[in-house]
């Protein structure tokens, strides 16, 4: 019924389409879990249940399940960044509100800088944090010559990250347009071929 080229034109554009629709989903699955924590957040400051750091770790890790701790105060505190702009520009939570919300920001500003004090470098990744971990304990401990030693050993790893990220950078800096056009002549040739 069908010959190969038409199957295999099928096929590709069946793919295409689910891989579309599955980013898509991705992308709608992750803002759910923002708005449902934002909600959560806001729903237990009005109730008044809404107390300390633990609070916002169990609705984070009940939403992403079990993760590495700095993972876990990564993740809150890009919620909680992302929630102060919901909360500074959203009239959502403020309409028909009896609530005010200046010290539920303050209180997420307490939680940010807290998280900070407590996990430093919790968004930085785990190699360069262990190394700025060592450097904090040594300079703490007034140890300059291990602390340079790492900053030196820290220094190498990030030139050589840079320099990878550049190789990759100009390896898609063609490789997406290549894409696109083969992307293009495929849909092209694949309807001529259904056509003929």
């Amino acid at each position: 019924m069908f010959d190969k080229n038409t199957i295999l034109y099928i096929v590709f554009v069946v793919y295409v389409i689910g891989a579309g629709a599955y980013f898509l989903f991705a992308r709608r699955k992750q803002r759910e879990k923002r708005e449902t924590f934002f909600k959560a957040i806001f729903g237990a400051y009005k109730e008044g249940t809404l107390n300390n750091k633990e609070d916002l770790v169990n609705l984070f890790k009940g939403l992403n399940g079990e993760r590495e701790e700095s993972e876990v105060i990564s993740g809150i505190n890009r919620y909680l960044r992302l929630f102060l702009v919901e909360l500074r520009t959203s009239y959502k939570y403020r309409l028909g509100e009896d609530v005010k919300i200046q010290p539920l920001i303050s209180f997420i500003n307490e939680q940010i800088a807290s998280n900070e004090e407590n996990q430093p470098f919790s968004d930085v990744p785990a190699l360069e944090r262990n190394y700025l971990k060592d450097i904090k304990k040594f300079v703490e401990l007034n140890e300059t010559e291990p602390a340079i030693d790492k900053l030196l050993d820290l220094g190498s790893l990030i030139q050589a990250r840079e320099e990878s990220l550049e190789r990759l950078q100009k390896s898609n800096k063609w490789a997406v347009p290549l894409a696109v056009i083969g992307l293009v002549l495929t849909i092209i040739f694949g309807t001529l071929q259904l056509w003929s």
